[in-house]
């Protein structure tokens, strides 16, 4: 039977946990693209037929929407000082130990390739937010951590429509977010923490606030037909992107100074929202060894996600020291199952272990608070 939420079938975890696991295997599966180009002078398929190169950056702009969806969902029924500051404290959780720890791995391998890190970049690793940067990003350790950068950044505009009260019509948020990626848009020298705060590229959060109003409204059940159209079309309109090869807005740095980043969000994020919204609709997961596969997956994404950076980076170490040339498509699919493998180890051996500890941490402390607060009263 499943369960309703306001009188709508909740979204399957499952579903969304699938689609998760499929973002970070397209990330992996482009930086192995490159580390198999890169180290092999053969024949390459997936470049030299298909023309597949860049494309699988996409795995981010789904990863933004789900969370933008997902945060809606979480706060939905929290108001107040209180629960903002729970929900970043278990954001925090879930998000920064795993990520510090999976950049120390990749701090002496930075080192060892000569590409230590600045001060800057360090701070980042840990901030998140790049409070102290002046002029442009400073790209911490694991570079992926970009990603995590506007993750965070979002989360703090989430706790503030929670502290206002205002998190009950969350859709307020994505007006809001629009407004002020608009108001960048027209003060282009303005600080950088102002320019990093209105980059378009946090209009797929927004994106994914308007599929949390849509579902709640029932109108993904309701014409469900529509978006099933809406996103085969949607997956058609990709396509030629995909075999474009080289594709600037993929790069990081053409979204870090914004000069992309709307480009991205029209031709990649708006399509995934329908995608999304499609999948949710339908919500095509279902009970099998397939699904309980891709639910897996899902669980650990976001350790594939960080992890398989320092474990391709080892890869191309011993890669470059073979005496013969290896095939590109061996050492793709190589890449694949080490970047895979990687993952489902730090997933079980640090990051459920930790967060599990952490979270029951941190409720433990939240209900101290809480007594305290009352007895002030």
């Amino acid at each position: 039977m499943i369960t309703r939420h306001n009188g709508i079938p909740r979204p399957r975890i499952s579903s969304i946990q699938s689609m998760r696991g499929v973002a970070a295997t397209l990330v992996l599966a482009t930086h192995a693209i490159g580390i198999a180009a890169d180290t092999s002078t053969g024949w390459f398929t997936l470049r030299d037929v298909f023309n597949f190169d860049e494309f699988g950056a996409i795995g981010v702009d789904l990863f933004f929407i789900i969370s933008g969806f997902v945060m809606a969902y979480a706060v939905a029924d929290r108001s107040g000082v209180g629960p903002a500051a729970g929900f970043l404290g278990m954001r925090w959780v879930r998000v920064a130990p795993p990520y510090i720890i999976a950049s120390l791995i990749m701090l002496p391998i930075a080192i060892f390739q000569n590409m230590p890190p600045t001060g800057l970049a360090l701070f980042n690793a840990i901030s998140f937010v790049p409070w102290l940067d002046s002029a442009e990003y400073s790209v911490p350790v694991l570079y992926l951590g970009w990603t995590l950068s506007f993750e965070v950044s979002f989360y703090l505009l989430v706790a503030i429509t929670v502290s206002s009260g205002l998190s009950r019509k969350i859709g307020w948020l994505g007006v809001a977010m629009v407004v002020m990626v608009a108001l960048g848009q027209l003060f282009t020298g303005a600080p950088f923490l102002v320019r990093w705060f209105t980059n378009p590229i946090l209009l797929e959060f927004t994106l994914g606030i308007l599929a949390y109003v849509i579902w709640k409204r029932g109108l993904l059940i309701q014409y469900k037909w529509f978006w099933a159209c809406a996103g085969v079309v949607s997956i058609a309109a990709l396509i030629p992107v995909a075999v474009s090869g080289d594709i600037p807005m993929a790069k990081m740095e053409s979204i870090m100074d914004g000069s992309m980043s709307l480009d991205r969000v029209i031709l990649w994020g708006v399509p995934t929202f329908f995608i999304f919204a499609a999948v949710l609709a339908f919500d095509w997961q279902r009970a099998g060894r397939f699904s309980r596969l891709c639910a897996s997956l899902g669980d650990a994404s976001y350790s594939v996600y960080l992890i398989h950076v320092p474990a391709l980076a080892c890869v191309t170490f011993l890669l470059r020291r073979l005496p013969y040339n290896v095939p590109a498509d061996v050492i793709f699919l190589a890449c694949m199952v080490v970047g895979l493998a990687s993952g489902f180890l730090f997933f079980r051996l640090l990051e459920r272990p930790l967060t599990a500890f952490l979270r029951g941490r941190a409720a433990k402390l939240a209900v101290r608070i809480s007594a305290v607060l009352r007895s002030a009263d």
